[in-house]
């Protein structure tokens, strides 16, 4: 095993590392310090803080970063190999990566927060069907959903499409369900 393999598997304490700590350590290796922490905290601690779920106390920045591959790529990763895909997606980390994808990211994980946390949305006929969105589990769908409400937040849609938006994705669900189809991966 070489040294940089070594460094991208275990932490400190020899634990492995999860797939966004491995991301993270991407983003940031090789970086000076003093940038280091620069775009930790301008965009890594806020992404971070954004991919909590709030009711469980859980990190979700390996599924916000798996379901942006997954709008991006138009192909959903394997859980264990979101690194690997963010390092193929992203090879060169140059001035355009820290500032428009990190910026990107940073941006739809303020969507995912709402996604995981509905009652973080001001909106109550909004955060209703979140809510429902959220108990049924319909997590595969939040890639579309990081697209449709990023697209509702910059006006591309209004509050009308995008809850009609929310209870089309219920119904095909239900719909889904009740036809005894299996759950797409």
């Amino acid at each position: 095993m070489t040294h940089s393999v070594f460094f991208e598997s275990l932490n400190s304490t020899g634990l492995e590392l999860s797939q966004a700590d491995l991301i993270r350590n991407y983003i940031l290796m090789g970086l000076e310090p003093k940038k280091q922490i620069e775009i930790f905290n301008n965009y890594w601690y806020i992404i971070e803080q954004n991919a909590q779920d709030e009711q469980k106390n859980e990190s979700k920045v390996s599924d916000l970063i798996r379901d942006y591959l997954t709008l991006k790529n138009k192909k959903i990763p394997i859980k264990s190999q979101v690194y690997e895909e963010f390092k193929e997606k992203f090879q060169s980390r140059d001035a355009i990566f820290y500032k428009d994808v990190l910026e990107e990211i940073k941006n739809y994980s303020k969507h995912y927060n709402k996604l995981i946390n509905p009652e973080k949305e001001t909106d109550k006929d909004i955060e209703r069907q979140l809510n429902y969105v959220k108990r049924l589990e319909i997590n595969v769908s939040y890639p579309f959903l990081l697209s449709v409400y990023d697209d509702y937040a910059n006006g591309v849609i209004d509050k009308v499409t995008f809850v009609q938006v929310l209870k089309l994705v219920q119904s095909f669900t239900w719909r889904r369900l009740s036809l005894a189809y299996p759950p797409t991966p």
